[in-house]
């Protein structure tokens, strides 16, 4: 190390210490060379001693010398690469030589550093000098100047080169020199202020890499979509993508990996027409295949778009032509129709977990298929048809889990299908309405099992909310507790008993003796259940009726005061049991059928009007009742209007159900059912416009029409002639008006 007096220093020390410096600086940036320790150490002494040499420091001077002594060294290693054989790999190797000393020589002149200002603080700045940048940044602005420059084309070239060698052959190749040649783009430029550090790779390099894959994959799709089946091309063109991604996570950066595959798709699998891809893939059900090509393309946004509208239309056209063949073969059944939609959707749904990888667009293009398919009607006699069907489908699965043993797991399923389907109707208010029959028959009759019931309606709770559902909740309510009631009027009864047989004799009292214990009681809230008491057949009861029921209004009546009882026979059942010979038949009857059939205890034979007169019921229901006998080889007419009780009973069963015959739901209910839904409809869609009046005070007809629409939406899809003439009926009410001048526009009234 030089000798510098503390402070002192003249023109001469100044040329021997530099001397040294830039000496061991030679053997800093020569390959061949090794720096003894000692002058390492000495280094870092002699820079500092400049950088705080008295009356003036030779910090410009030193920072004005290392610059030319770099530029001048490295116009040797230009010259030197130009002349090698292997010129990327050698190219490689002595920048990573030269990034190494150069880190070192930064290290050693710390000193001068930290008399510069920090880059920080200058970087962007157009008056910005090489005074303002710290040694690092000197040395790779130089290495960019004298040897990058000079020699880009070729390092571009031969980069390109290997580039697409790689990707015409199987080997690995020498990825480690370009992933160096790689990253020095991005070392060499932190000269740069920070919006331009990677100026050279995304300006320079990354373009001339893009054209190159965009010609070598043109290149490769005409060699090859001629020549080859879709299945064998789609395969070789997911084999070279594979190999491009490869090669790209071992020499690219991340954002050129993106930008290539976009590059080398478009290039090849989106030549090919969707169509022919979807005919392919999906009608041929070639799920590997169709996996390999919806990866690939994946990275445009547009061919998966294109691919999801075209998937959508033959989902569509698959349904549409599945449901109106069951129409034509007049097979479109509840069950018919729910297996074959749930049998679609599952099997697109597998494929979108399987195949599509749960995408969202193909998500969002097969909702909407699915949605056309549940809601589409052959039968052309209203949308909500479907939704009727949907109901009766839920109403067989549940019957069938009590009356079949099918196992938890299949009922289960079967009403995780229903829900699925569920999703997808449009007129949920329908199904709600024929859901809400159809659960008040099977709670009455028993029918169906209280968890798979729960099950149920814990589902359509999740999908439509707790209002869509409280009334089932309110009817579950009703039958648990008309159970306990009942419990407590059979305990009350055999109480009564007791006493009368302890105070009267064995017998009893005549008011004791007609009572049953069997006898069982629902109490529905008029407002929870789809009954109406209007509909409640008028029925004289034989005393053995009578008798229970009178005794448990009395009951009711004694502990629930102010409430009022109508009963509905229409709906009752019970059992009755006929000796037919020697064979004993029981028979599940509606209460009508039992009371006629009582009076054949005494008689064989009765006139029709007899019937009727006695039991009290209208021509038209007596005459309903009798047919259902008859039809159920229990009563035979004789000679016009006579009809006597069979004296033997076709078939071995011993308990026979013969309610269906009076219970079956006629056309004019169904039809009555819908007139009453689309009163409900128009009700709903008044109420929802006052409210969006009433939150507005006015509004635009237009606007008016369309939030209507979309607030109605979870419940049914109103049609605009609907929503018009509910607004019109609402002027008329005195709820809204029309501004005088603007038809269009409407105000809300107070």
């Amino acid at each position: 190390m030089t000798d510098l007096m503390a402070g002192m220093m003249d023109d001469n020390l100044w040329e021997k210490t530099t001397k040294e410096i830039f000496g061991t600086l030679d053997s800093l940036l020569d390959p061949t060379k090794s720096t003894p320790y000692r002058k390492w150490t000495y280094l870092f002494g002699d820079v500092h001693k400049l950088c705080h040499a008295t009356p003036e420091p030779f910090s410009a001077q030193l920072h004005t010398a290392l610059q030319e002594y770099l530029e001048e060294s490295l116009r040797k290693v230009c010259e030197e690469l130009r002349s090698k054989e292997e010129f990327l790999k050698a190219y490689s190797q002595r920048f990573t030589f030269y990034s190494v000393a150069i880190e070192s020589i930064n290290s050693a002149f710390r000193s001068l550093n930290q008399e510069m200002p920090d880059p920080l603080d200058v970087l962007g700045d157009p008056q910005a000098t090489p005074l303002h940048q710290h040694v690092y940044s000197l040395g790779m602005k130089t290495w960019h100047n004298i040897v990058f420059k000079p020699l880009e084309r070729i390092i571009f070239q031969q980069y390109l080169t290997q580039l697409e060698q790689f990707r015409s052959t199987d080997s690995e190749g020498d990825t480690a020199t370009l992933r160096t040649v790689t990253d020095s783009f991005a070392r060499m430029s932190c000269f740069k202020p920070m919006d331009k550090m990677d100026a050279i790779y995304t300006q320079d390099f990354e373009p001339a890499v893009l054209r190159a894959a965009s010609t070598f994959y043109s290149v490769f799709h005409k060699d090859r979509v001629e020549q080859l089946t879709f299945h064998d091309y789609v395969l070789q063109a997911a084999a070279q993508l594979e190999r491009e991604e490869d090669i790209g996570l071992r020499v690219l950066q991340t954002a050129t990996q993106a930008k290539l595959k976009c590059i080398a798709v478009e290039s090849t699998l989106a030549q090919i027409p969707i169509s022919t891809a979807l005919k392919e893939c999906a009608v041929k059900r070639q799920d590997d295949l169709a996996r390999k090509y919806f990866d690939s393309i994946q990275c445009l946004d547009h061919c998966v778009s294109d691919y999801g509208e075209q998937l959508r239309r033959h989902v569509e056209t698959l349904g549409v032509e599945q449901l109106n063949e069951l129409q034509s073969r007049d097979e479109l059944t509840p069950p018919s129709y729910a297996a074959c939609v749930i049998s679609i959707i599952r099997d697109f749904e597998e494929q979108l977990a399987n195949v599509y990888l749960a995408d969202k667009v193909i998500q969002s293009h097969l909702s909407k298929a699915f949605d056309t398919i549940v809601n589409y009607n052959p039968l052309r006699t209203g949308t909500s048809k479907m939704a009727e069907l949907l109901a009766k489908t839920a109403d067989m699965v549940l019957k069938r889990s009590k009356a079949t043993e099918d196992g938890e797991q299949t009922t289960e399923q079967k009403l995780k299908d229903t829900i699925t389907i569920f999703r997808f109707i449009q007129d949920k208010d329908v199904f709600k309405k024929f859901y809400s029959k159809l659960l008040a028959r099977r709670l009455l009759h028993s029918n169906s099992t209280d968890e798979h019931e729960s099950m149920m309606i814990s589902s359509l709770k999740a999908q439509c909310g707790f209002d869509y559902t409280q009334h089932f909740q309110k009817m579950f309510s009703d039958v648990a507790v008309s159970r306990d009631l009942g419990d407590a009027f059979r305990s009350y009864i055999e109480g009564m008993k007791t006493v009368a047989v302890a105070t009267e004799g064995a017998v009893g009292t005549s008011s004791t003796v007609g009572l049953s214990t069997r006898f069982t009681a629902q109490v529905l809230q008029s407002g929870a259940w789809p009954l109406s008491a209007s509909k409640a057949l008028e029925l004289t009861l034989p005393p053995i009726f009578s008798d229970t029921l009178s005794a448990y209004e009395t009951y009711y009546m004694d502990r629930h005061q102010g409430r009022k009882l109508t009963w509905l026979f229409h709906l009752s059942t019970g059992d009755i049991r006929g000796k037919f010979g020697k064979r004993q038949v029981e028979f599940h009857a509606t209460l009508a059928q039992m009371a006629m059939l009582l009076m054949y205890q005494t008689d064989t034979v009765h006139h029709f009007t007899t019937l009727a007169e006695r039991t009290g019921m209208k021509e038209t229901d007596a005459r309903a009742i009798v047919k259902s006998l008859e039809k159920c080889h229990l009563l035979k007419e004789t000679s016009p209007d006579m009809y006597t009780i069979s004296v033997k009973y076709p078939g071995r069963k011993t308990r026979i159900r013969i309610t269906a015959a009076v219970q079956k739901e006629s056309q004019s209910e169904v039809a009555a059912t819908h007139l009453a839904i689309e009163e409900d409809r128009r009700l709903y869609i008044q109420a929802v416009l006052v409210r969006i009046m009433k939150a507005r005070k006015s509004c635009q007809y237009t606007l008016l029409i369309k939030e209507a629409i979309d607030q109605s939406r979870a419940r049914f899809a109103p049609s605009v002639r609907l929503i018009k003439q509910a607004i019109d009926e609402l002027i008329d009410k005195g709820y809204m008006e029309r501004k005088e001048g603007d038809k269009q526009l409407l105000f809300y009234i107070a």
